[in-house]
């Protein structure tokens, strides 16, 4: 129905179209939201994953009592941590996953609780400074020594 201007004035029915529009458009939005969120919101959690796979390629590849030079990068922010079988929290209160109690573990962790999927299984303690290592990971370089008993770290200023 056309109003005096010739408008067509508002009508159930064209209500009932603009809401259809309005809900199928915040749809549409939510869809994209979603799937960028998850294809991208993982990206720091497998830079960790990569980042410490790569770590301990580095040091398996070192031959006894010697050292190798390696730089770490990425993810900034996040903490390298070593846990000892018996702990499940370390003494800088980081948490590791309760499936690798009783295990030698390294971690990449983003908080107190790290993720399963930043966690490896280690044969030999990780130190720095005779303590475990629990160290911000930033642009660096770390001087690894694998001795007998251990690796350790310093970090190379």
């Amino acid at each position: 129905m056309l109003n005096k201007r010739g408008q067509e004035e508002p009508t159930a029915t064209n209500l009932v179209k603009i809401v259809i529009a309005v809900i199928g458009i915040a749809i549409i939005i939510a869809v994209v939201f979603i799937t960028l969120r998850t294809h991208f919101g993982d990206v720091s959690l497998e830079q960790a994953s990569s980042g410490l796979d790569y770590l301990l390629r580095e040091m398996e590849s070192i031959p006894l009592n010697e050292f190798e030079v390696v730089t770490l990068t990425n993810p900034q922010g996040w903490r390298l941590v070593y846990f000892e079988e018996n702990e499940n929290i370390n003494i800088r209160g980081f948490e590791k996953p309760d499936s690798l109690f009783g295990k030698r573990v390294l971690c990449v962790c983003k908080s107190k609780k790290c993720n399963l999927k930043t966690c490896r299984e280690i044969v030999k303690p990780v130190l720095e400074k005779e303590e475990s290592i629990s160290m911000e990971i930033k642009l660096m370089d770390i001087n690894i020594t694998n001795n007998i008993k251990n690796y350790s770290f310093k970090v190379l200023e």
